[in-house]
């Protein structure tokens, strides 16, 4: 004799759910990932600017030499290196800004491993590698230099 189905049992259907796993992709998804990552990159450009790259990590940096109205001033203290390396993200530029104004500000880093990396920057424009941009967002990092390195 055999066992009898609990009621109910003998209607219930096995529901394919699909391929699961590693096998599983979806062109549809892999598409709306990729346009929610451009959009997402594209607004952030847009409010922030793109920063610059290629600056030096703050552990990577010996030495910083200022240059501010005239006047010299190199940094050596680990705090103060880490301030002005990290001070430089700010320098967000516009993708299609006017490149006018003159830089007032013209940071050395001398770093551990040799060689130096420059830049200058002003109110409103920062020279990178031999191009001038228009900073998104003016004044700040000249700010900063000037109000912790040359009038304290």
């Amino acid at each position: 004799m055999g066992r009898s189905k609990p009621a109910g049992e003998e209607h219930s259907k096995k529901i394919d759910t699909g391929p699961t796993g590693i096998y599983f992709f979806s062109w549809n998804t892999l598409l709306s990932v990729l346009i929610a990552c451009a959009v997402s990159a594209a607004g952030w450009i847009a409010l922030h600017g793109i920063p610059l790259m290629g600056l030096p990590e703050a552990d990577a940096v010996e030495s910083v030499t200022l240059v501010y109205g005239g006047k010299e001033r190199k940094v050596t203290g680990r705090d103060d290196v880490r301030l002005i390396v990290q001070a430089a993200g700010f320098l967000n530029y516009c993708l299609f800004g006017e490149e006018g104004g003159e830089p007032e500000v013209s940071v050395t880093y001398h770093l551990k491993a040799g060689g130096d990396i420059c830049l200058e920057a002003g109110p409103a424009v920062v020279r990178w590698k031999g191009k001038a941009h228009s900073l998104k967002e003016t004044d700040i990092f000249t700010n900063i230099i000037r109000g912790v390195f040359y009038e304290s």
